[in-house]
């Protein structure tokens, strides 16, 4: 997980951490430009981020 420390957990940790824990959930996604916070997230994690509000698992 990138950033680890003692500061608050953001969505791009939470998203990391829960594709993570559930290595079945696609983290790829067909949406874009879902999280107006998402700028400077590394790709992958935004993919993490939107696949697991596609699933359903967060909704926002």
């Amino acid at each position: 997980m990138r950033g680890a420390g003692d500061g608050a957990v953001t969505r791009a940790d939470a998203a990391e951490m829960l594709v993570a824990a559930f290595d079945h959930l696609n983290a790829a996604s067909l949406l874009r430009d879902l999280f107006q916070d998402a700028a400077g997230v590394p790709e992958d994690v935004v993919l993490a981020m939107e696949g697991l509000y596609h699933a359903g698992v967060t909704k926002g």
